[in-house]
């Protein structure tokens, strides 16, 4: 057997349940894209940039981790 108690009216406050707080947030279901060397060195060609194997890996590096942060 239960043990059953019997509250008066008023007792107990209810509040409106907030859906929101229970919901994922969008920006953290978001999956990120990883940048390739083959995409920087279309972007400076188009820019007319120069461009060598260096600077190639420095700014994917530093994009990537830029795109990681967010």
């Amino acid at each position: 057997m239960r043990r059953v108690q019997v509250a008066k009216a008023g007792t107990y406050r209810c509040k409106p349940l907030q859906l929101e707080k229970f919901m994922a947030k969008a920006q953290s279901c978001q999956s990120t894209e990883k940048i390739t060397k083959k995409e920087i060195r279309a972007i400076a060609q188009r820019l007319k940039l120069p461009f060598d194997e260096a600077n190639v890996r420095f700014a994917k590096a530093v994009i990537n981790a830029y795109l990681t942060k967010q």
